[in-house]
């Protein structure tokens, strides 16, 4: 097994490069480089954009567009230390979480637009984008998962070149501060894995060394203890095949291929039991992704390109009614940020807004809006790209990618309606809106 990661910053840390102990995952300080928007100020305004940003990586670039949404424009373009595969937003939306995977590190973008506590208001802040000091390297960042409180950041590690899994679990202050007292764990192999933060508790996955997939079957709770954790317990319900995860206010999900694994938390005290796949899943399908809602019982599952819905509380899994294309697949499936509304993506561009209703005690959901956000033909789309959507967490409203037109289109999630859109000088890749939840509160 590995040294355990030090993640006491080396002298403090200097502003060059320094790797703490013989691990492969560092907490690191790096110098940002910001490209300013020619022609551009600096859009440090006294006006807070309750409306939010976007941040957008571009395919195979080094660089970060930050779009601020009320202004429509590119207000800053981030060099980055690699290509972002993957992007996220941490609990508060603050921060973009930039997985670089091949480049086995991950960087950290400060939105610009945040709010403090100040006792008797919550006092709203704007300032230009920028990257930050707080850095962490491991191999294959892969999985990024974001509770009310806290990301679980899971590096997959590598059978080839011997590196284990870990994973890091952190909040804004860690960003904010470039704390070292982020707490790791270390695996004895490497895995395909995920993992869900709990407050000071982790939720995330076992694989038996010897086995001859990537992906784990086992589940287990940790909980934080300074810098690293302590297992507490490993849950005796199996899960083969594992992968994809979420959260909502009582229960944690994990996908597996013959069913949904539902741990449900009661304090401190966690129990796990598992929910079959029913006779609407062909032989060879299974739910892949999970999403997940604080306010919302029921977790969206995603199969191939089918839509399922998860309850928990009922034990049951059920199949979304709906249309859509057999030779299409789902790009994209969120929750809008109030939990009111499940969405979907299809790599064809179609966009679907489902509603839940109630019947016979149990929640449903229906499709109340189908739209096609394209006129052009998939065969135009650019290689290795796709229509992607972010839900804003100030309105019920999605935003949704063009890499053809070079374009983000904003949707009103009740009426279905395009209400805006925005032209971009890039062709635009994965995006995370960035913001404050809710809106800026009033002074």
């Amino acid at each position: 097994m590995k040294t355990k990661l030090n993640l006491i910053l080396c002298a403090m840390l200097s502003t060059t490069l320094i790797a703490c102990g013989d691990s492969k995952t560092n907490i690191t300080e790096k110098e940002p480089v910001v490209i300013p928007n020619p022609g551009g100020d600096d859009h440090s305004h006294d006006e807070v954009s309750s409306e939010g940003r976007l941040a957008f990586t571009t395919y195979g670039a080094n660089e970060i567009n930050i779009i601020d949404l009320e202004h429509k424009e590119n207000i800053a373009t981030i060099s980055t230390q690699g290509y972002a595969k993957y992007i996220y937003a941490t609990e508060n939306k603050r921060y973009a979480v930039l997985a670089q995977v091949d480049d086995s590190q991950v960087q950290f973008l400060d939105g610009g637009i945040w709010q403090e506590d100040h006792g008797n208001h919550l006092h709203p802040y704007q300032e230009d984008p920028k990257l930050m000091d707080f850095h962490i390297d491991g191999v294959k960042p892969a999985h990024v998962t974001t509770s009310d409180d806290a990301v679980a950041l899971f590096f997959d590690g590598n059978d080839e070149t011997g590196d284990n899994a870990q994973v890091v679990m952190f909040n804004e202050t860690h960003v904010a501060e470039n704390s070292s007292e982020a707490p790791v764990l270390n695996y004895d192999t490497y895995m395909h894995g995920a993992a869900q933060a709990r407050g000071e508790f982790l939720i995330s996955t076992l694989r038996d060394a010897n086995s001859a997939t990537s992906l784990p079957d086992k589940i287990a709770l940790y909980e934080a203890h300074g810098d690293h954790f302590h297992q507490e317990q490993v849950f005796d319900v199996s899960c083969p095949g594992l992968h994809g995860s979420a959260q909502n206010h009582d229960y944690v999900a994990f996908a597996c291929t013959d069913g949904v694994v539902v741990i449900k938390q009661e304090g401190e005290t966690f129990t796990a039991s598992k929910i079959a796949n029913t006779e609407d899943f062909a032989a060879d399908q299974r739910i892949g992704t999970l999403k997940g809602h604080h306010d919302t019982e029921q977790f969206i599952g995603i199969a191939g390109n089918e839509m399922f819905i998860v309850d928990p509380e009922h034990g049951e899994i059920e199949k979304v009614q709906w249309y859509n294309a057999s030779e299409t697949y789902l790009s994209g499936g969120e929750f809008s940020f109030d939990g009111k509304y499940g969405i979907t993506l299809e790599a064809t561009g179609t966009l679907t807004i489902f509603e839940a209703y109630v019947d016979g005690g149990h929640a449903h959901w229906e499709v109340i809006h189908s739209i096609e956000t394209s006129e052009h033909d998939i065969s135009e789309m650019p290689a290795k790209h796709s229509y992607r959507l972010a839900v804003s967490h100030y309105e019920n409203v999605v935003y949704v990618s063009d890499p053809i037109s070079k374009q983000v289109v904003k949707y009103d999630l009740a009426t279905g309606q395009a209400v805006d859109e925005i032209e971009l000088s890039f062709v635009p890749d994965r995006m995370v809106w960035l913001g404050i939840v809710g809106g800026a509160a009033d002074h």
